[in-house]
């Protein structure tokens, strides 16, 4: 099928062929990884989104990356992405990663809570939601173990 075949306006192009022309006009040969590589990846990823600026897939794409290199912009990317596919699975659990590293660990538990709800399965979704249960413990103790000896201090 030749690039842009399809409608008149080329809207029949993959987000992943979007993405790969995006990055060779970057100047990257590929979206493999390679050291140094991440800025390539990231470059290509918001060329596509801009081609496809209403394409759930470019955004979510875009998202990880943003995510991945701790890049500012990255939970609203993954919001949008998230509402532009209707609340995907593996959208609503990306985020709920970003979310997790940005500290925001109720939203965080919000879609994994979420995207279990819709695809029970998920493997990965059911790690990151006990994961998150792990934090939450752990984040309880220290706060006991705190007010404790703030009691203990008081005493004294």
């Amino acid at each position: 099928v030749p690039l842009g075949a399809g409608r008149r306006d080329g809207a029949a192009l993959t987000v992943r062929r979007l993405a790969l022309l995006a990055a060779l006009a970057a100047g990257c040969s590929s979206l493999a990884p390679s050291p140094g590589g991440e800025f390539d990846r990231l470059l290509a990823a918001r060329h596509a989104a801009a081609l496809a600026p209403g394409s759930a897939e470019a955004l979510h794409t875009l998202g990880i990356i943003q995510d991945a290199l701790s890049r500012p912009g990255a939970i609203a990317t993954l919001e949008r992405a998230a509402e532009l596919s209707r609340g995907a699975p593996g959208v609503v659990n990306d985020l709920g990663v970003a979310l997790d590293r940005a500290g925001e660990l109720e939203r965080a538990e919000a879609c994994f809570r979420k995207a279990l709800a819709l695809e029970p399965r998920r493997r990965d979704v059911r790690e990151n939601l006990s994961g998150l249960d792990l934090v939450e413990e752990l984040l309880t103790e220290r706060r006991r173990a705190a007010a404790d000896e703030d009691r203990g201090d008081s005493a004294a």
